[in-house]
């Protein structure tokens, strides 16, 4: 998906990155012609050097704001606030007197799995830094624990350590599931949403 689609800031970065590219094979060619002519000692700061290293150095930092600016979200308050609300619906799940019939057998705590798995790959779609997702992770452990704690307090649910190691796990699978394509998917989303608007 791209084209006419494509924000012109992103045309705007692959011209720029398509000029130093251009820039940077020229001076390969000049550097090597002048190896040709029996010039393989080059002065190491020479002029044709430094233009080299700048280009160099110049793609790498464009090549990563492009990496960052695709990772941004167009609709990012919408995607937190949706969040917020499947953390509203796990509180709600977790402490509610009637749960739905999952048709699983007693003992298998898929949902817990599945809750926690799918709250921490949501926020880590949002929030991309390392320590942003490690702090969520966190966040959503002392969760599943305070939640835990709580549902002993009431009369008609029960308290379980397993169910706390199920809630980290889930959020464990979920932390490794951020480091997959999988990180995409409200970007995808968007993307689909988008074409389909224009």
């Amino acid at each position: 998906m791209g084209g006419a689609n494509e924000p012109k800031e992103f045309d705007a970065i692959k011209m720029h990155l398509d000029e130093l590219s251009a820039q940077q094979a020229q001076l390969l060619r000049e550097l090597s012609h002048r190896v040709e002519l029996g010039r393989s000692k080059i002065p190491p700061k020479s002029l044709l050097w430094s233009r080299l290293f700048y280009i160099q150095k110049s793609h790498r930092q464009i090549h990563r704001f492009a990496v960052d600016y695709m990772s941004t979200l167009r609709f990012e308050k919408f995607w937190v606030a949706l969040g917020f609300g499947f953390v509203g619906l796990v509180f709600y799940l977790s402490l509610a007197h009637d749960l739905p019939d999952t048709g699983a057998p007693n003992g298998m705590k898929i949902g817990h799995v599945l809750a926690y798995a799918w709250l921490m790959l949501w926020f880590a779609q949002i929030y991309r830094s390392n320590a942003v997702r490690c702090a969520g992770a966190l966040t959503f452990c002392m969760m599943g624990v305070g939640l835990e704690y709580v549902q002993g307090l009431t009369d008609y649910r029960g308290f379980e350590y397993s169910d706390m190691l199920i809630n980290s796990a889930g959020v464990g699978i979920g932390l490794l599931l951020s480091h997959t394509p999988f990180q995409n998917t409200l970007r995808w989303v968007e993307w689909i949403l988008v074409s389909r608007a224009a």
